[in-house]
């Protein structure tokens, strides 16, 4: 875990492709640990190419899970609007955007529904200052 103190400069938390997180399938899968430690606001931001979603009715939606200080998860602190084409699409919260608490650790749940969906290139960037 970083040092628990608060950064004014912003930080990249989670890179979906330094990650290996890109690829998705129907249903929904969750990121490794987060650590939100130093970040009272975070900026979630997922980019979605032409091509990328296929499938019947693809929609993609990307949320932050918190996870409590047991390993409980906190589902949904901040989550994306359904994702139906490519585009950027972002969300933000904390502390000084929606009075939303972060806690130390979090993780990214992407969420794909649709008749043989499928989400490729997708890229997610969290980032906390």
């Amino acid at each position: 875990m970083s040092n628990p103190v608060y950064a004014p400069n912003a930080v990249t938390l989670f890179n979906s492709a330094v990650n290996g997180f890109e690829n998705f399938a129907v249903g929904s899968v969750s990121s490794g640990p987060v650590d939100l430690s130093a970040s009272t606001d975070v900026l979630l931001a997922v980019t979605v190419l032409p091509g990328a979603l296929a499938g019947t009715a693809p929609s993609l939606t990307v949320q932050i899970d918190g996870v409590d200080p047991a390993g409980n998860p906190i589902p949904a602190m901040l989550k994306t609007t359904v994702i139906a084409a490519a585009g950027t699409y972002t969300v933000c919260g904390g502390l000084h955007s929606s009075a939303l608490v972060l806690p130390a650790m979090g993780r990214v749940t992407v969420t794909l529904g649709g008749a043989g969906a499928a989400a490729t290139g997708i890229q997610i960037t969290l980032t906390g200052r």
